[in-house]
């Protein structure tokens, strides 16, 4: 780097000699090693008692299934039923997630928490559980009414009709709104948290009446998208607006907020998401840059 060209610290450059384009706000982590260490493992040692606790009661209830109905019927019933037997271990993960959710967790609003924090490790503990129930069970649920009742206990807003093949992975819930007529597809994720200036940010995360999110595509924490619109397969969303007249967005892809949509039909029922790969490349060169240079 020539002399005289430092970059202010707190500052975003791009180019050689380096041009100032913006600020940042990133912070060093605040949280100890001793406190890291403790959080982390206790962190694990709840994974596994919890777990545990959860695989016990569910083959306790297998048996017990076994034990009062099954046994004194015929042999051919038995064989007949174990198929719908083996149902109750995986029951039992499913009812451990909301009530886990609420006793550990609680209702997640809207801010910030230090990463490796307490309430981070919280957090991942209900993600663990919900993980393995998604192994279990959930991904069998994809489309059935039962998973809508689900996210509802779990504290997101679905609305009617809606058809949820989405993967329930990400447990803030409270910060997802889900309207009417929505159609997540296959693998499709919904999040409302994000990692940003090492902390765990959460941001609500709605979609609105009629809207699609397609096969494998991803809302980030903050994404707001309008009715009727349809997010494409593969497409990340990032505190994106997805509107009539074009798209805005933060964060990462704010120095692409003006770039026009390709191939897009502001009167058509779908709008492409994503930029084109020359303003990508923009983009996450803005964001390389902020954290080398930062």
């Amino acid at each position: 780097m020539q002399a005289g060209s430092a970059v202010p610290q707190g500052t975003v450059a791009v180019g050689t000699p380096p041009r100032v384009v913006g600020r940042t706000d990133f912070r060093t982590d605040e949280v100890g090693s001793w406190q890291y260490i403790r959080n982390q493992t206790l962190l694990i040692l709840l994974q596994v008692l919890v777990l545990s606790i959860v695989n016990i009661v569910g083959f306790c209830a297998l048996g017990l299934v076994v034990n009062t109905v099954i046994i004194p019927a015929p042999v051919y019933i038995l064989w007949v039923a174990a198929p719908g037997l083996l149902l109750a271990p995986r029951l039992v993960k499913l009812g451990s997630v909301p009530l886990c959710k609420w006793l550990v967790l609680g209702r997640v609003t809207r801010g910030e928490h230090r990463a490796y924090s307490w309430y981070y490790s919280r957090w991942q503990l209900i993600e663990t559980l919900l993980w393995d129930a998604e192994e279990a069970i959930l991904s069998q649920l994809h489309g059935m009414p039962f998973l809508n009742v689900l996210w509802r206990s779990l504290g997101a807003r679905v609305g009617a009709d809606c058809c949820i093949f989405s993967s329930s992975l990400a447990c803030e819930y409270d910060l997802k709104e889900i309207s009417d007529g929505v159609v997540l597809h296959h693998n499709s994720l919904i999040f409302g948290h994000s990692i940003e200036r090492h902390s765990w940010l959460f941001r609500p995360t709605r979609i609105d009446n009629d809207a699609t999110v397609g096969s494998f595509a991803i809302l980030e924490a903050g994404a707001d998208v309008a009715a009727s619109r349809k997010v494409a397969p593969h497409t990340a969303v990032h505190a994106m607006h997805a509107t009539r007249g074009g798209i805005r967005r933060s964060g990462a892809f704010a120095a692409v907020h003006d770039e026009p949509l390709a191939n897009a039909d502001p009167t058509s029922g779908a709008l492409p998401l994503a930029p084109s790969t020359a303003a990508l490349k923009t983009a996450w060169g803005v964001a390389a840059a902020s954290s080398i240079t930062a």
